[in-house]
């Protein structure tokens, strides 16, 4: 679906290019000394990880900031980042969470266990997601 305007832009990537495409988007998106949100279960963080290794290293040359909720232990700093652990266990359907400027987008996996993900594109959702994100990072100490 993608429409423009009031309505919300959505995007839908599959497989291991597909989740580079949003991490791609996430830097094209934000700009020097811009921060964005995390949501990071440790089942699906690998997948990430290794669909664009440069990843961190890009994100922290261009000076953009991330707060991260980890779900599950793991995951390390690279720069520029905060990490709290929001619990310490799995969860049955992990979805990882990016919340930047004015989308979110989430990857999980289909029923055969392939990645995919979705960028939605709404400044309402973008929002939200931010506000509940940041009362959950104030929460957690």
């Amino acid at each position: 679906f993608d429409k423009g305007g009031m309505r919300p832009t959505v995007r839908l990537y599959e497989g291991m290019q597909g989740v580079k495409i949003i991490l791609q988007d996430v830097l094209a998106t934000l700009k020097d000394g811009e921060e964005y949100y995390v949501y990071s279960p440790a089942e699906v963080r690998p997948i990430l990880l290794s669909s664009f290794e440069n990843f961190s290293k890009e994100r922290v040359q261009k000076n953009i900031h991330v707060k991260t909720l980890a779900m599950g232990i793991g995951g390390a700093l690279a720069g520029n980042d905060e990490r709290k652990l929001l619990m310490d266990g799995s969860l049955r359907q992990p979805t990882y969470t990016l919340i930047y400027g004015g989308k979110v987008a989430y990857v999980s996996f289909d029923a055969v266990k392939n990645p995919v993900g979705v960028i939605i594109e709404n400044e309402g959702i973008f929002e939200m997601q931010k506000f509940i994100f940041l009362e959950l990072w104030k929460m957690i100490k």
